[in-house]
């Protein structure tokens, strides 16, 4: 069960909304991962960079409602480029 309300806390006290992790992911990525599409619109709604940078391909694997709003985001050119951390 998907619950953005952790999302909208952390990012309603301030932290960036692409703060990379040690793994060197995203937030938006690792929503994809698991597969969290409500997670990825509220990241999306709230800035998140949906960018060439971000390596797709490996991040979506069979989430097919992710990948379609990753599609989605890069067509109607909404997907911003993230800023240097």
């Amino acid at each position: 069960m998907e619950n953005t309300i952790p999302c909208r806390l952390l990012l309603d006290a301030g932290c960036p909304v692409d703060l990379l992790a040690g793994d060197s992911q995203t937030p938006l990525q690792v929503a994809c991962i698991h597969g969290q599409a409500k997670v990825f619109k509220e990241l999306v709604k709230r800035g998140a960079a949906v960018n060439d940078r971000v390596k797709w391909a490996a991040v979506l694997g069979d989430h097919k409602e992710c990948r379609a709003l990753v599609r989605e985001e890069m067509r109607c050119g909404r997907g911003r480029q993230a800023e240097s951390n």
